[in-house]
């Protein structure tokens, strides 16, 4: 399937012609001619002068949608990160517990199960 010519189009004034970023005239292609009709009607209740000045607004927009989600997810990974430090926090002091009931209760395969994983969880965070 072809392609619509791509943006941003112009007018070249002299030959009253809608034209590339690079002054060529745009060909009437059913590519274009369906793009044109497409964005008329998607834009048929705007005047032309707001759609003109809404062009820059609406990069500036979605770069500052795309910053606000960054900081939104940094945000995020920081409160994830303190609740990983405060969760390996009580994990080492449930092992530092368990470790003193080690030789009471030796044959407990469920006490040696959460040692094992206590200490594999703390491996992880001193590789």
């Amino acid at each position: 399937m072809s392609e619509h010519t791509k943006e941003p189009w112009g007018i070249n004034k002299t030959l009253e012609m809608v034209c590339d970023a690079a002054g060529e005239n745009i060909k009437s292609t059913p590519e274009n001619l369906r793009r044109i009709v497409a964005c008329v009607n998607a834009c048929g209740s705007i005047e032309t002068e707001a759609l003109e000045s809404f062009t820059g607004r609406m990069i500036l927009h979605s770069g500052v949608e795309l910053w606000m989600g960054y900081c939104d997810k940094k945000e995020e990974v920081a409160e994830l990160n303190q609740q990983r430090v405060e969760l390996l926090a009580l994990v080492k002091g449930f092992h530092r517990k368990l470790e003193t009931y080690r030789n009471v209760y030796s044959g407990d395969k469920e006490l040696r199960r959460l040692l094992d994983e206590c200490e594999a969880a703390i491996a992880k965070e001193n590789p």
